[in-house]
């Protein structure tokens, strides 16, 4: 498996200096990125140029399905000249409405986007969030959007999301073994409810805070918080996952957590 790093993660120091902090990730063991949050004021061909100059692949993109519906051709163009081969849907507008509210027309965009990136040669991945476990019917939402959705747009399941929505990593990439060619790796804490992910606390009784604040809920490295890598990284290899790509949507110290993450991956799964 391949290890990547989401470029939304040093976002800050992207801002301050693009090429400075990509020799860095590519120094912290990272061969290939997910790109996020914007495009630095680059072209896709400059984007390219540039990872390619210190040695690194793009693997994906992540583009609003708003920007789809703005200008489709400028997304493709963007997608083809950094050479990415996924495209990834980061989330819905309006969140669980999107789907509660607007489920037919919010399927039909999708199912529209994916069609048009596989006419194209290209993937359409779904990247989940915690709202997605939300019951719909006698099956969780995230589950009937894949379901409806497939082929055209394969989950690019986060696991921290999974975890803290109320499933077991492991049992959900099982069930989409064959179907995640990119996995979000994400690892969180738990100071005010006990260290254990809310799935576990869910079923001894407790209710899921509506604000993760109430939990205090922090992100944190790789191999730091409470989900259980050893059954994650296996059902990973087990599923035939590509890409793990590595997110930690904030941090105090955002390369340094970069680097403890991809450490981990390497000392402890010889990744």
């Amino acid at each position: 498996m391949k290890i990547g790093l989401q470029l939304y993660s040093v976002r800050e120091a992207l801002n301050v200096s693009l090429p400075e902090t990509l020799r860095a990730v590519k120094n912290m063991g990272y061969d290939y990125v997910e790109l996020a949050g914007g495009r630095y004021g680059l072209s896709g061909a400059e984007m390219h140029r540039t990872l390619a100059d210190v040695g690194l692949t793009c693997v994906s993109v992540h583009s609003s399905p708003a920007l789809f519906q703005q200008d489709r051709e400028d997304v493709l163009s963007y997608l083809k000249d950094v050479d990415a081969f996924y495209s990834v849907i980061p989330i819905p507008a309006g969140r669980l409405t999107a789907f509660t509210e607007n489920w037919d027309e919010t399927l039909a965009l999708f199912k529209e986007m994916g069609s048009f990136f596989r006419a194209e040669g290209f993937q359409l991945l779904y990247h989940n969030h915690d709202f997605e476990f939300t019951p719909m019917g006698d099956e969780l939402l995230i589950h009937r959007l894949l379901r409806e959705l497939f082929p055209s747009v394969l989950p690019e399941p986060d696991l921290c999301w999974i975890s803290y929505g109320g499933e077991e990593p492991a049992a959900f990439l099982k069930r989409y073994a064959g179907k995640v060619p990119v996995v979000h790796l994400k690892d969180y804490n738990l100071s005010r409810l006990p260290s254990e992910p809310i799935y576990k606390l869910l079923s001894k009784g407790y209710e899921k805070p509506e604000k993760k604040s109430l939990a205090g809920f922090s992100y944190a490295p790789v191999g730091y918080g409470v989900e259980n890598w050893e059954a994650a990284i296996d059902a990973c290899r087990a599923s035939g996952a590509e890409y793990l790509v590595v997110e930690q949507d904030s941090s105090p110290n955002p390369l340094a957590d970069a680097a403890r993450s991809r450490s981990y991956l390497k000392e402890r799964f010889g990744l």
